[in-house]
């Protein structure tokens, strides 16, 4: 799977300022994280991936507070097979 196919179809929704983070998994799929976008595009990039016969799966990764009492967000990827 080659990354240019992937991101023509998430390239529309990129904006400027928005930075795409491409890291290769050891499973052979892709893990794409983008800096500046919401829930919103995060969903519609991952209906369009779909929608061209990618296997998507959406992870979050808690973020705590320094003192790690609580949870205070959490960073989004979608993992690409």
């Amino acid at each position: 799977m080659a990354m240019s196919q992937e991101r023509k179809i998430i390239g529309p929704f990129l904006k400027k300022g928005h930075i795409l983070f491409n890291d290769k998994m050891s499973t052979g799929g892709r893990s794409i994280k983008v800096w500046g976008w919401k829930e919103e595009d995060y969903d519609a990039a991952q209906a369009a991936l779909e929608a061209a016969g990618y296997t998507v799966k959406r992870i979050v990764t808690p973020v705590y507070n320094k003192s790690r009492i609580y949870q205070i967000g959490g960073h989004t990827r979608l993992q690409i097979t």
